[in-house]
């Protein structure tokens, strides 16, 4: 007889909402960045003396990687541990971010936007299983909606919020206000982690 896989220990409410808020931020991050940096490619056609088509690969190249590939990572996460997928795509994210508000050309833009989009790809593609896995089966609902009004948030969001931060404080705010929302977000899924592992350190788990 074949033993049953392991299964991931209950987890108590504050250790799911953590999971909800720490998936929430990271989607929320992803969705307002998508169309976040439309509103700037005016300033950088002013800030790196360049012509609109090359600006345009700003906002083109992290589309391209972050929608052609969310298959891919949505099949990595079938067979490997989502948990460690899902935060390596938030910490690339958050660490492209970063660079991108570094960024010293127009170029290194482009490339930088692309690996942001990377990271993108594993948020996108794999928050849904998280949150449903870590969820009853009577409470999937309710966090697949919750899920849902985070998207609708980012992409509503977004141009007003780059709006503002493009008067007051420049094109490259609008990159690097990723990174206060992707530690709290790392953390938050860090922390719950580490309490799992303390819980049943040595099972094969698939999350």
């Amino acid at each position: 007889m074949q033993p049953l896989p392991a299964k991931s220990p209950a987890l108590s409410n504050p250790e799911k909402i953590s999971v909800l808020v720490g998936v929430g931020l990271g989607l929320f991050m992803s969705t307002l960045d998508a169309g976040i940096i439309n509103v700037a490619v005016p300033s950088l056609l002013q800030a790196f003396h360049t012509n609109f088509p090359t600006a345009q690969w700003t906002v083109l190249s992290y589309l391209l990687v972050s929608s052609g590939l969310v298959l891919g990572a949505t099949g990595l996460g079938n067979m490997w541990r989502k948990k460690y997928l899902y935060l390596a795509g938030l910490m690339v994210f958050t660490f492209s971010s970063l660079l991108c508000g570094l960024a010293p050309s127009i170029d290194l833009l482009i490339g930088f936007r692309a690996l942001q989009g990377l990271g993108a790809v594993f948020i996108s593609g794999l928050d849904l299983s998280i949150i449903t896995e870590v969820s009853l089966s009577s409470e999937t609902g309710r966090a697949v909606d919750i899920i849902a009004s985070v998207v609708s948030l980012g992409i509503a969001f977004g141009p007003s919020v780059a709006g503002m931060l493009l008067d007051w404080l420049g094109w490259r705010s609008l990159l690097l206000i990723n990174l206060p929302i992707g530690v709290v977000a790392s953390f938050l899924l860090l922390g719950r982690y580490h309490l799992l592992s303390l819980v049943k350190k040595n099972s094969d788990l698939i999350f």
